[in-house]
């Protein structure tokens, strides 16, 4: 079953619905060296050859995504979307000291201007294109892919919501469906109110 909510994870000491991708790349290594520091359970930064990959192939997925999204009739109003999950997770918990979590229904994104991949971009993509020999086996037909809502709904009809608590989805970052958001006016009615 679809869920009806989308959520946003963010450190609560920064600006929520932030783009590392609109960062100079000088902007970037600091933000990155930052993060690198930070005692959190999930740190995807910690070390230089991840925060590299990670300059490098960010922006190659957006662009794919985008383009890909423009082509099924998506209405991007920027080039680099902001991310949130469809339905919750405990994952992105861990990516933060303070968490903050938004909350929005997905009833009230126009439809051209959400897209999804399942999972997330960076992974999805990743496995569609081998980048990682041993996430091999766990291709599936919706790696590498773009959808529209509607076709996301057959996507889950078809192979279910993704389990947080497989321990093959852990193992491959296979926990969440994300959804790109390409308008950042709709998102502002939702910041916290301590940023307005």
């Amino acid at each position: 079953m679809l869920p009806d909510t989308l959520y946003h994870y963010y450190e609560k000491t920064r600006f929520p619905f932030l783009s590392i991708s609109e960062l100079k790349q000088d902007e970037f290594s600091a933000l990155m060296g930052e993060f690198s520091k930070l005692e959190i359970a999930d740190n995807r930064f910690d070390e230089k050859w991840k925060r590299d990959f990670y300059l490098d192939f960010r922006p190659y997925v957006e662009k794919i995504i985008h383009d890909r999204f423009v082509r099924k009739g998506g209405q991007p109003q920027i080039e680099t979307p902001r991310y949130m999950t469809l339905g919750p997770t405990t994952w992105f918990l861990d990516w933060y000291e303070d968490p903050g979590t938004i909350s929005i229904p997905l009833s009230s994104i126009p439809t051209d201007k959400v897209s999804f991949t399942y999972p997330d971009s960076m992974m999805s993509y990743l496995i569609a294109e081998d980048r990682f020999e041993p996430f091999a086996k766990f291709r599936k037909p919706y790696h590498g892919e773009v959808f529209t809502l509607d076709e996301i709904e057959g996507v889950i009809e078809e192979h279910g919501m993704p389990d947080e608590e497989d321990p093959n989805n852990i193992e491959h970052g296979n926990r969440i469906i994300e959804a790109q958001i390409w308008d950042l006016e709709i998102l502002q009615q939702y910041y916290p109110r301590e940023f307005k």
